[in-house]
């Protein structure tokens, strides 16, 4: 998060997502923080009675990869990222998410996470 505020970018324009579902996920579950890099966290808070989805005040974006699915941000915080095996469903999980950044993307894994990625990728460079 703070290299991505020193490199310009508003926070605003960041959305820090959780690999995890809402209900697993310590930073976008309702336990979460309430603070990051510190700023306030604006996550997911229910929905009103007209079925609305709500939020938390905050100015930065916290949300799970597949509830942030059809939206993009300029920078894009994957974390919470962990698996064993990257099978299809960790790689559709991780494209969604990917794939939500316009322009930059940053990785937060798992070492068992990073090594199955970079097996599937050949091993290191």
């Amino acid at each position: 998060m703070r290299a991505l505020l020193d490199q310009g970018y508003a926070p605003a324009s960041i959305a820090v997502l959780s690999f995890r579902g809402l209900e697993r996920s310590r930073i976008a579950g309702p336990d979460g923080p309430l603070r990051l890099a510190g700023l306030a966290i604006s996550r997911p808070a229910g929905f009103d009675a007209q079925g609305a989805a709500m939020r938390t005040a905050g100015t930065l974006l916290v949300d799970t990869v597949y509830r942030f699915k059809g939206r993009a941000a300029d920078a894009v915080v994957l974390t919470e990222i962990d698996f064993e095996a990257l099978d299809e469903a960790a790689r559709r999980r991780l494209f969604v998410g990917i794939t939500r950044a316009r322009l930059q993307v940053a990785l937060v894994t798992s070492r068992r996470a990073s090594a199955a990625m970079l097996d599937a990728l050949g091993g290191p460079p």
